[in-house]
């Protein structure tokens, strides 16, 4: 469908992208790929306080952008701002 300036797409298809054959193909081939590759350390949980790469990783980042001076131990990762508040209060110990 080629859309013009006075062509309304329906509500519910506004913030749908448009995909051809060729592209979901692609798609497809390069997401099979990606999913024949993983092992069996792939597929299961990891750690509970989050990969040691990854903290790492921010450990470095932060030492080279802000001048931090941390070890990758002291790193905590959370899934958001609610659970890194909940953490930082039980951390901090009784009220």
């Amino acid at each position: 469908m080629k859309l013009g300036s006075n062509v309304a797409l329906p509500s519910d298809q506004i913030h749908r992208t448009l995909i051809d054959a060729r592209t979901a193909e692609m798609w497809r081939t390069l997401t099979h790929r990606a999913v024949r590759r993983l092992g069996a350390n792939d597929l299961g949980y990891t750690d509970p306080a989050g990969l040691a790469e990854l903290h790492g990783n921010i450990c470095d980042y932060q030492r080279a952008t802000r001048a931090a001076r941390c070890e990758a131990e002291q790193i905590v990762i959370t899934a958001g701002t609610q659970q890194a508040a909940a953490a930082l209060v039980a951390s901090s110990g009784p009220a």
